[in-house]
């Protein structure tokens, strides 16, 4: 009982800072911005014009004056989803406030967190209690970039991990149906979530396929029913100079980002951001790929599909969310183009398990070597002290991430303790 009560202390303490702290919410303004122009009948200001470098620039100088018009005093980013969740809060607009929209995530971040970090325990079923596991979930999340980025931000990503772990589980518990239809309504938020459905595939889930396929269909001809042809054209274009870039920004952990640090200043084109702060002068630095490192990345995307489908279908069912499923989501995110570091929200929801594979005391040492790279008291001191240039800190994010995933890839099965639950 002490132990769960110092458990739920560690954290609190390490959460409280993060949840108390002012949010920034810039992927949710891009999201409104887009709604809102939609409904002012300017289809033109949804999307900013694809270039052959992606600025990360809104579309015009007409949503920063939007964005000041609803109180917001920070960074303004354009808005990079598929239409249709833009086409379903459009409506929104006209009865509701983005403050409310703002404090109504607030108020979800939290508890999706939570209930991602309950879904992980039901998949991994490790020799951990329930409330140990959730516990130690949430102080990983919020004591790292990870996840305290995400929550700062009201980041869709979020929604994105649960839909992902929900699939997982479902998957774990032969509830295809839904495991499917998560996995295809992941994808339609963010489209790297399809990297993972030929799993299913390959575990000979063809119901789940079958959904995904369904789901991802029906969401995708109703966004161009809501939205139009010519606004997912402009996506598809989006997405496509997004592809073609590399970007250097601390927030980044994927291969991209840590290649584009080790190439020449002279080679790279200064961004300013687009901010309502007052003196803000920041902004990031972009390179045109050329078309050999886009065809070496999905080489090495399709290498690891075929890679996961072999090793797929040869685990048993109930190891795949201890090894496999990470090891994907972990694998695939280093590899995609422009890598956030909440990318990795959903293979952090399965660390706790680590501690009863590796055992409490190996397994707390590892988490502590892997993610302290990562940590919010190390970037804190770092931006404090200025230890190390900002081109160190995709590298350390990169390097703790491909730890964490040779740590699940290696760990032992847990012998004892094992948790059985009701499907």
């Amino acid at each position: 009982m002490r132990y769960l009560v110092l458990l739920a202390l560690a954290a609190l303490a390490v959460a409280l800072p993060i949840l108390t702290a002012p949010r920034a919410s810039e992927d949710m303004l891009a999201l409104w911005l887009a709604a809102s122009a939609l409904a002012a009948e300017r289809p033109d200001l949804v999307y900013a014009p694809a270039g052959e470098v992606f600025t990360m620039r809104p579309p015009e100088e007409a949503w920063l004056a939007v964005a000041a018009a609803i109180g917001h005093e920070g960074a303004v980013y354009p808005y990079l989803y598929p239409p249709i969740w833009a086409a379903l809060v459009r409506p929104l607009t006209h009865w509701l406030s983005f403050a409310t929209l703002e404090t109504l995530a607030t108020l979800l971040a939290p508890l999706a967190l939570l209930a991602t970090s309950w879904l992980a325990w039901r998949a991994f079923r490790p020799g951990l209690r329930a409330t140990d596991f959730i516990l130690t979930g949430q102080i990983l999340f919020y004591a790292t970039s990870i996840g305290a980025l995400a929550v700062q931000q009201n980041q869709p990503q979020i929604l994105v991990a649960f839909l992902l772990v929900l699939a997982i589980e479902r998957s774990r518990a032969d509830a295809q149906i839904a495991s499917g239809a998560a996995l295809a309504l992941a994808a339609a938020i963010k489209l790297y979530p399809l990297l993972f459905a030929p799993i299913l595939l390959a575990r000979g889930q063809r119901r789940a396929f079958a959904a995904f396929l369904v789901t991802g269909a029906g969401l995708a001809a109703a966004s161009v029913w809501l939205a139009g042809w010519p606004l997912h054209s402009e996506f598809l274009a989006g997405v496509a100079s997004i592809a073609g870039t590399a970007i250097r920004i601390p927030a980044a952990y994927g291969l991209d980002t840590v290649l584009a640090n080790l190439l020449p200043d002279a080679w790279m084109t200064t961004i300013p951001v687009a901010s309502l702060a007052e003196g803000a002068n920041g902004g990031w630095q972009v390179f045109a790929k050329p078309p050999a490192w886009t065809i070496a990345t999905r080489v090495l995307l399709v290498t690891g599909i075929v890679l996961l489908w072999r090793r797929a279908s040869r685990l048993p069912q109930e190891r795949l969310p201890h090894t496999l499923w990470p090891v994907a989501l972990i694998g695939f995110s280093l590899l995609i183009p422009l890598a956030w570091c909440y990318y990795f929200l959903a293979p952090l929801a399965f660390a706790p398990g680590l501690l009863a594979s590796y055992g409490p005391r190996r397994g707390a040492a590892l988490l502590l070597a892997i993610l302290l790279p990562v940590s919010i008291p190390l970037i804190q001191v770092n931006r404090a002290l200025l230890l190390m240039p900002p081109a160190a800190m995709p590298a350390l994010g990169f390097a703790a991430m491909l730890a964490l995933l040779i740590a699940f890839a290696l760990q032992p099965a847990a012998q004892k303790g094992r948790t059985t639950l009701p499907e």
